[in-house]
């Protein structure tokens, strides 16, 4: 059976406050969201502790202060993740967190960098072993991966 999975990015820009806390989470559930990624929480490390609801079953969160930066990685329970390892920025710019759904290894990464490079654009690169178009991403047009990409475009 193949899980389908829904992704939320949001910038929230402040959720200390209990009433934009709860109005925020409950829009994210009345969504379906499965993993949600938020950015500029400005959250500290107790406050962090108060982002929960029922349908939340993993949280990991950087955070900074009351005032600035702060990411947060929100795992519904609907969704069977088996955490591996977390990396948190001590300057709330963001979050990493590997883990594992069924045999699939995987890892979320919610980055905030605005603040962390604040003068440059960001570029996110690497190897991802997939390809959305094997003619055009690949020199050879034979594809080892038709599975991941499949599942990537949700076919």
């Amino acid at each position: 059976m193949l899980l389908q999975i829904t992704i939320t990015s949001w910038n929230v820009r402040g959720i200390s406050s209990p009433a934009k806390r709860t109005k925020i989470l409950n829009h994210l559930y009345k969504i379906k969201s499965n993993i949600c990624f938020l950015q500029e929480t400005h959250l500290t490390e107790g406050e962090s502790q108060k982002l929960t609801a029922k349908w939340i079953n993993q949280a990991y969160h950087s955070v900074y202060n009351s005032k600035k930066r702060g990411t947060s990685i929100l795992i519904s329970k609907n969704i069977p993740f088996s955490h591996i390892s977390t990396l948190a920025d001590p300057e709330g710019c963001y979050t990493i967190v590997t883990g594992s759904i069924g045999k699939d290894t995987m890892t979320l990464a919610n980055i905030y960098a605005l603040s962390k490079f604040p003068n440059s654009c960001v570029i996110l690169g690497g190897d991802f072993n997939i390809t959305l178009d094997s003619h055009m991403d690949r020199s050879s047009s034979t594809s080892t991966n038709k599975s991941n990409r499949k599942r990537l475009q949700g076919t």
